[in-house]
């Protein structure tokens, strides 16, 4: 197949770069963070600007700027059943709502979520989160279990919204952190459970990374490769090698096919 001769739409160039057909150019998106002080609204200001007025990129890319709120207790097994009526999920939808009317109804508009474990981590810490994994994981996977029943309630919501996706965040599959095993074991069936929400989205996207002092880590990419995603992502300028080894052997998503960088 032919490069197409007219200049294709972001939708037909994200489309067409999922399914391995030829672009007009390659798909192009980046990112940094925002200051909403908790108003979608506001937010979605800040990520219009950013993504398509200033920049024109292929990807509007809502940043994880209205967080998750912190359960205010470490008893993990008495996490909150949270509802999408939880203020922040509703600032995270009217940003949605908001970005969706402006940009159009076919604009790849993507969602960013970490995973439950992931999560545990910005509560607490890394070192500690793996630590509560490994001393007290029954507690530890009764949180994950709430957050991800969380999460996937946000999801549903955010696709109905009108997101055309989820970027899902995921940190702890390295080899400073989980053996694959442990991974498979703590974190994996929470990821799963939190993503069953998004199955409605046809741009959803694991992104798999480390922080940037594990820069000589192994990532455990090939784990995420049977993820119900259709795009696989990495801060590529943590680990280039080892993404341009991944990649070589996996082409998957417009991730793998296109410049994108994160920050």
């Amino acid at each position: 197949m032919t490069t197409p001769s007219k200049p294709m739409s972001a939708s037909e160039r994200v489309h067409a770069a999922l399914v391995g057909e030829q672009v007009d150019r390659v798909p192009f998106c980046f990112w940094h963070h925002f200051k909403p002080e908790g108003s979608g609204e506001r937010l979605a200001e800040f990520t219009l600007e950013f993504f398509r007025q200033k920049f024109d990129l292929d990807i509007v890319k809502i940043m994880p700027d209205l967080p998750y709120p912190d359960p205010q207790t470490r008893e993990w097994d008495k996490l909150p059943r949270l509802d999408i009526h939880t203020p922040m999920f509703q600032q995270q939808l009217v940003c949605i709502r908001a970005l969706r009317a402006r940009i159009g109804s076919d604009f790849p508009l993507i969602l960013t979520l970490f995973s439950p474990f992931t999560y545990i981590t910005r509560f607490i810490g890394g070192t500690a989160a793996v630590e509560l994994a490994r001393q007290h994981p029954e507690q530890l996977e009764q949180g994950l279990a709430t957050i991800a029943a969380n999460l996937r309630d946000l999801m549903a919501a955010a696709i109905e919204a009108g997101a055309s996706g989820i970027f899902f965040s995921c940190m702890g599959a390295t080899n400073s952190d989980f053996t694959r095993e442990e991974y498979a074991q703590i974190a994996r069936p929470y990821d799963l459970q939190a993503l069953e929400g998004a199955r409605g989205g046809w741009l959803n996207i694991v992104h798999v990374h480390a922080e940037p002092s594990q820069e000589g880590d192994q990532i455990y990419f090939e784990d995420f490769t049977d993820y119900p995603v259709s795009v696989m992502n990495q801060g590529a300028a943590a680990h280039p090698r080892q993404w341009m080894l991944y990649t070589r052997r996996y082409s998957r998503g417009v991730a793998a096919r296109c410049a994108q960088v994160g920050g």
